[in-house]
């Protein structure tokens, strides 16, 4: 759909509903939210090695369909920083972007059972020290890179680790990886273990966020 329609759309709408909605959404490049789902389907990989992001040298996936959709709930990253000019401005918009779309996240992974048990502990210990590490990882990026960061969308189901992963939009590769591992110690019950890896350290070394404990039967699966 051309720009110039999906800008008269979102004004239609806007004057049709008072102003109370604006699909912000419908001004995201088609050709950018392609690159953004191509890459979320492809958890953790190093997308770098024999993959270009010209858009005529990718097959990009079918916008239409149901797996490919888009299902953050907020306007999408590179949309906002193309709007701030200041840096001084640009970094601590993109911490409070991250921790947000952490917490919608965090409490989608944990699936309706898990989530009445320990979204509360998750809020109130796990995202502050997500909003200090956010800090310290925008230390770390120069403003163009800050300005093509792509954030996943979808977190693993199942028993897979995966919060969401930050990438480098020019490259594809991975900057930053936010996880949850299942503990289980001897002796005793199942542990929610929050933590990350990054890019400046080659993704070894396992940085602690916190732990939740959960109980001593087995966790049902994320997402359930």
């Amino acid at each position: 759909m051309p720009l110039w329609i999906r800008k008269i759309f979102v004004i239609f709408i806007a004057i049709v509903t008072l102003g109370t909605v604006i699909p912000t959404n419908y001004l995201y490049s088609e050709t950018e939210k392609s690159k953004a789902d191509y890459i979320n389907s492809n958890e953790g990989q190093d997308l770098s090695e024999g993959l270009s992001l010209n858009d005529d040298e990718i097959s990009l996936p079918d916008l239409d369909s149901d797996q490919n959709k888009d299902t953050s709930i907020f306007t999408p990253w590179s949309e906002i920083a193309s709007a701030l000019t200041d840096y001084n401005e640009l970094a601590p918009t993109f911490v409070d972007f991250a921790v947000r779309e952490a917490e919608v996240q965090g409490i989608q992974k944990f699936g309706t059972y898990i989530a009445d048990q320990v979204g509360d502990q998750y809020l109130d210990t796990i995202l502050p020290q997500i909003e200090l590490v956010m800090n310290n990882l925008t230390d770390e990026m120069d403003e163009e890179m800050l300005r093509h960061v792509i954030v996943s969308t979808k977190p693993a189901g199942g028993t897979g680790e995966k919060i969401l992963h930050f990438y480098d939009g020019r490259s594809g590769r991975d900057i930053f990886r936010f996880h949850v591992r299942r503990d289980h110690p001897p002796q005793d019950g199942y542990w929610f273990n929050f933590h990350y890896h990054k890019a400046s350290d080659n993704f070894e070394s396992h940085h602690d966020l916190g732990k939740i404990y959960w109980d001593k039967n087995t966790p049902p699966n994320w997402m359930a």
